[in-house]
């Protein structure tokens, strides 16, 4: 484990993780590096006043989705330990090293071990 600490975001959230290999592995995006300073207020919409924005994902029918983060950034580290994943992303699924590798390919865990085919 490196020490490295950055601030992360997800879903208007922010949390000092100690790498960002920690972060991405839970879903945050990464916001800065270091501890985050403070919580920053809500963020001002978005849109055009021409068109209605879209609904909020929150609203009462409509799922909420903190498991669906952006894509992970592709420069990552990862420690070296052997604790396969089988990772899904869309229809695809796919055996990985570790958690933190699987989340850097952009892919969510799915089960512990290798993937059954």
């Amino acid at each position: 484990m490196e020490y490295r600490p950055v601030c992360g975001e997800r879903g208007g959230r922010f949390e000092t993780f100690g790498n960002a290999c920690q972060a991405r592995g839970r879903g945050f995006r990464i916001v800065s590096s270091g501890e985050c300073r403070r919580q920053p207020g809500p963020l001002p919409p978005q849109g055009r006043p021409d068109r209605p924005d879209r609904p909020d994902w929150n609203q009462p029918g409509r799922p909420d989705r903190p498991d669906r983060p952006g894509r992970p950034e592709q420069s990552g580290f990862c420690t070296r330990e052997y604790r396969p994943v089988c990772g899904q992303r869309g229809s695809r699924t796919q055996t990985f090293p570790n958690a933190c590798e699987a989340a850097n390919a952009g892919f969510s865990v799915v089960a512990s071990g290798e993937c059954r085919r």
